[in-house]
């Protein structure tokens, strides 16, 4: 049993990630790669209830995290802003005279005081027409040949 103290409240003060069902549920969040599924739990987990929009994170800094490549960690950083999960509020830069990482907003959570925009869940795939409806055009292979033959019916 777990003990508790005088309020009758748990001593533990590990603290959780909590992820809403129709967040998992979101075409976004099932659009995700599994890295930029884990990166998104690592900004989750730096959210502290008050600190939206100070959440520091790099590309460096979230390879480390997950681990992976910096590529790699770039790639889920970019994820996760294509669908609108993330937003800058301020970019880092090795420019400045003291290196910073990017300050980060996570859109399910409220922000100086501007209600959560949720962006995610306005995110829609882009429609891939890699065969056209009218196309009547065979596709034959040759087996003489290196390339395959095209021939329209």
């Amino acid at each position: 049993m777990a003990k508790v103290n005088s309020q009758g409240r748990s001593k533990n003060t590990d603290s959780f990630v909590a992820l809403p069902r129709y967040l998992i549920k979101s075409v976004a969040y099932i659009a995700l790669t599994p890295t930029a599924k884990a990166l998104y739990t690592q900004f989750l987990y730096k959210f502290t209830g008050n600190n939206n929009g100070e959440i520091f994170m790099s590309v460096r800094m979230a390879a480390k995290l997950i681990p992976c490549s910096n590529n790699t960690a770039h790639k889920a950083l970019l994820d996760l802003v294509d669908k609108g999960f993330i937003k800058a509020k301020q970019k880092g830069s090795f420019s400045y005279k003291q290196r910073h990482a990017t300050e980060w907003i996570i859109t399910l959570h409220n922000y100086s005081g501007n209600k959560a925009t949720k962006e995610f869940m306005k995110w829609q795939p882009k429609e891939k027409n890699t065969v056209l409806k009218n196309d009547k055009s065979v596709l034959k292979f040759n087996t003489n040949l290196t390339k395959p033959d095209i021939k329209s019916s």
